[in-house]
């Protein structure tokens, strides 16, 4: 499992128009560094099946529903292991007319590589390897050793 159920929590109560609004913007994000992945789209997609089309810019209600946009964002992103410069940017122009500061941005992305990274827990044949991964995410020495060794 690439991420943990809990990181949509709360994504089946979102009313049809917020949804859409989510959807709107992984649709920008998925095509954000010109590396456009069809099963992604056509995975973002089927989300939006039957959803009014939105502007991803669209503010939503709380603050949880803002951030769980742009963690799913960044779960987009990371999707193919990297989460590119442009991929970054985009997510921040959509977080800044979110009303959502760089500190709740970079600890909501934070947390999306974390989950990630947390896959290679107990690694320890291409530990070498996961490691560089980790330190690529942006994630610490301690950090990355605490899930290695987990």
């Amino acid at each position: 499992m690439l991420f943990r159920s809990d990181d949509f929590a709360g994504m089946t109560e979102l009313p049809e128009a917020q949804a859409a609004v989510i959807v709107a913007g992984m649709r920008l994000v998925a095509r954000a560094d010109g590396d456009v992945h069809e099963n992604e789209l056509a995975m973002i997609e089927e989300l939006g099946e039957g959803l009014p089309m939105a502007d991803p810019n669209t503010p939503l209600g709380s603050i949880e529903t803002k951030l769980l946009y742009i963690r799913s964002l960044g779960m987009l992103a990371l999707a193919d292991g990297v989460m590119s410069a442009p991929e970054v940017s985009l997510i921040r122009e959509i977080a800044d007319h979110q009303g959502l500061s760089h500190e709740q941005v970079d600890d909501a992305l934070r947390a999306v590589k974390r989950a990630f990274f947390d896959n290679f827990a107990g690694v320890s044949v291409f530990a070498d390897q996961a490691r560089e991964i980790g330190l690529g995410l942006g994630l610490d020495s301690a950090e990355i050793d605490d899930i290695l060794t987990s």
